[in-house]
């Protein structure tokens, strides 16, 4: 069994369901011991000519690569049930791992190396950032192989450096950095870019009155400053909707009396590498700096949130 085991998926299309390729990197000991790399065939074998500017991968390099169906029986071994798997930007790929999956896959937990890297770092939180910054070399962005490989040598660094031996260890410590999920709770989105925009104006926080005959003001919203950033699985207008009516006062830009920001999938046409918006970059900067303490949420722990189930 691995310690955890790290993963990255690059896209033909704006439709996360269509990977085209996958790298793996498996760690035992704080060492890289198996990894793993395959062109996939995605449906169709259609590509966006944005997405191949980023891989450059095309569609002739895939024509008889294999689909993922047909590649998963090479690589179900790496994704147990008692394994934890790493990614940068993490909701994006497990959105593409569920989408390009027509059959049932593990109920593995997962966890995003943004969160522990924010620990350690301030700054920009892409990848080759975060690389620098613990001087790892990522030379070869957006090759899937290189992009997990770096990704599995960061967990181990900053693992290394809260002197924990395991990623559950730094889970126990430090739970909300390392923000374990589980797979079967991941509301995936399914396409980035203008393709998912079905408001032809953008809904304003203020535009949101409480449409509910009484507010539950035991709800761990209430009373809460609340933002939201990046492409949700339910439209943005319904998300702020659910927050006002749990008593949230939703507000369209970062500041230090935020007390969530709810993160959603971010296009990288619009935040290029990074891979993170303006909105997420000051909440780091403010919490970094100590002058806030803003708790970032995925949609799925924002919507256990409005239920009551958990407390941030």
């Amino acid at each position: 069994m691995f310690d955890y085991v790290a993963i990255d998926f690059e896209t033909a299309t704006h439709y996360m369901g269509s990977a085209c390729s996958i790298g793996i990197a498996a760690v035992k000991g704080a060492e890289i011991v198996d990894t793993f790399y395959s062109l996939i065939r995605p449906a169709g074998n259609s590509f966006d000519n944005d997405n191949i500017a980023i891989h450059s991968i095309t569609p002739e390099m895939t024509e008889s690569a294999p689909t993922f169906e047909e590649l998963w029986p090479q690589i179900s071994k790496y994704f147990d049930v008692h394994t934890p798997v790493v990614a940068h930007n993490a909701h994006f790929d497990m959105s593409v791992l569920r989408l390009s999956a027509d059959f049932e896959l593990p109920d593995f937990v997962y966890v995003d190396s943004i969160h522990i890297a924010a620990y350690f770092i301030g700054g920009r939180m892409s990848l080759d950032d975060c690389a620098k910054a613990a001087g790892i070399d990522c030379s070869a962005h957006h090759n899937a192989l290189n992009d997990a490989q770096v990704c599995a040598s960061l967990v181990s660094c900053f693992l290394a450096g809260a002197n924990c031996m395991t990623l559950w260890e730094f889970a126990a410590k430090y739970p909300a950095c390392a923000d374990i999920r589980r797979f079967s709770d991941l509301k995936p989105l399914k396409y980035l870019g203008a393709r998912k925009r079905s408001h032809p104006k953008a809904v304003r926080p203020s535009d949101i009155q409480c449409n509910v005959d009484s507010v539950d003001e035991s709800n761990p919203l209430f009373g809460k400053t609340i933002v939201f950033t990046g492409q949700l699985s339910m439209d943005r207008a319904d998300a702020m909707q659910l927050a006002v009516n749990c008593g949230a006062v939703v507000k369209s830009a970062v500041s230090r009396k935020t007390n969530y920001l709810v993160v959603g999938i971010q296009d990288k046409a619009l935040v290029g590498d990074d891979g993170m918006s303006t909105k997420e970059e000051k909440a780091y900067e403010l919490n970094t700096s100590g002058a806030a303490n803003i708790n970032i949420l995925s949609e799925e722990e924002f919507l256990k949130l409005s239920k009551g189930e958990v407390t941030v």
